[in-house]
């Protein structure tokens, strides 16, 4: 938003960038609610997080069996490695219904 109001363009945050924020948003929830409850309450959140980032869909799988922060942060960093260079290429802006589908 920033970006259209100063008239620059927006670029698409990096896989990285996605999972360092999903990771700080469970710290916060852990903050707030414990463990496992911060956690398991995220886990609608977590899901949103992965849209439309390169095979996602497994971490999306062992994210939702996760209970503590510790485990969160343990995936992404493995999924971060899977994906190797695509962990710092911009996710895709546009999608059709079909892959937009196929993510859910």
């Amino acid at each position: 938003m920033k970006a259209r109001l100063a008239g620059e363009e927006f670029t698409q945050p990096t896989p990285r960038e996605r999972v360092a924020v999903l990771v700080r948003h469970i710290h916060d929830a852990v903050a707030l609610d414990g463990e496992p409850g911060g956690v398991i309450a995220s886990r609608k959140v977590m899901a949103a997080y992965l849209k439309r980032m390169p095979n996602a869909r497994g971490l999306r799988a062992a994210l939702m069996q996760s209970t503590t922060l510790t485990m969160v942060s343990e995936l992404c960093d493995v999924y971060l490695e899977d994906i190797g260079a695509l962990a710092d290429v911009p996710c895709a802006q546009e999608v059709t219904l079909e892959e937009f589908a196929s993510e859910c």
